[in-house]
């Protein structure tokens, strides 16, 4: 079988996955216009983020949705900044907002999962949303979110877009992005969800509570990743991605390669346990863009 050959069939089957993740891209969800709105609560566990702990706060301030049906639950997971001053100083006279310090973590949990356990556990909205702390979301981005939650749907994942800064990190950060939140929106879209980022990420509590939460899915190191694929296994609670602009949260682009690369180490961690769709996709990607950058310099 000759080099072209093997290229013109992982091209063919390339097309052929696709076509299938276009399908899911191009669907639909239905969307609701509820008059009685959830209540929500929104996560925000924080590690060492006194760059960033203050903007993220001012933007979930100014979400558009009615005080008394809104928590902003912050969890600080160990920082050794002046994270805790800062969040300490924020939250003063500020009635919707929790503020948690964690002493310990609790058993079989630990990491940025045993943040968010904490703050869950802390909260009592039907809704739950996740954000980090080096992200600002829109002011729209609840109202946006829970129109997708119909009946049928236990989690709606929303778009996280980089901070542009101009720099090539950034835009190959940005890019990056971009294909793997579609590759996954289309694989929600064809009723099997493979992974998301976290940041932008909002499950019902009927649904999280019957799963039994971070406990049951035990120690993780993606616990974004890990969390949607438990719901999708263990339950027939179904996936919306939510596309409206406005529902986009946007996040700060990491400075350096080194960090770049120790992020998408631990994203591969993480991913041992992916479907076997999800490493086929990846399989896939890999082949086809290191053939084209290899034709390229041929």
């Amino acid at each position: 079988m000759t080099i072209s050959t093997i290229l013109l069939a992982f091209g063919a089957g390339y097309l052929l996955l696709a076509a299938v993740i276009l399908m899911g891209i191009f669907r639909r969800y239905e969307t609701s216009t509820r008059r009685n709105l959830p209540t929500v609560s929104v996560i925000l566990p924080v590690k060492d983020e006194e760059q960033h702990i203050v903007a993220c706060l001012a933007a979930l301030n100014s979400l558009q949705y009615p005080d008394q049906l809104l928590e902003i639950v912050v969890v600080n997971h160990f920082s050794r900044d002046r994270t805790s001053e800062l969040i300490s100083h924020f939250v003063q006279e500020r009635a919707n907002f929790k503020y948690l310090n964690m002493e310990r973590e609790p058993e079989g949990i630990y990491g940025k999962a045993a943040a968010l356990a904490e703050g869950i556990e802390n909260s009592k909205g039907e809704l739950i949303f996740f954000t980090d702390a080096d992200c600002v979301v829109s002011p729209q981005w609840i109202l946006r979110m829970i129109k997708y939650f119909q009946s049928e749907i236990g989690i709606v994942l929303g778009f996280t877009k980089i901070e542009d800064d101009g720099k090539f990190l950034t835009k190959m950060q940005a890019m990056d992005w971009m294909y793997f939140l579609s590759g996954a929106a289309g694989s929600a879209g064809i009723g099997k969800p493979l992974s998301w980022i976290g940041n932008n990420f909002a499950i019902r509590r009927e649904v999280y509570q019957q799963i039994g939460g971070f406990a049951a899915i035990g120690p993780t190191i993606t616990e974004d990743f890990a969390l949607l694929n438990f719901v999708h296994k263990n339950t027939h609670w179904q996936t919306a991605v939510c596309w409206q602009g406005d529902s986009f949260v946007e996040s700060e682009p990491l400075r350096t390669f080194s960090q770049f690369i120790s992020q998408r180490k631990r994203w591969a961690l993480g991913g041992k346990s992916a479907p076997f769709l999800a490493k086929l996709m990846i399989g896939y990607s890999f082949f086809m863009h290191f053939a084209a950058i290899l034709l390229f310099v041929l």
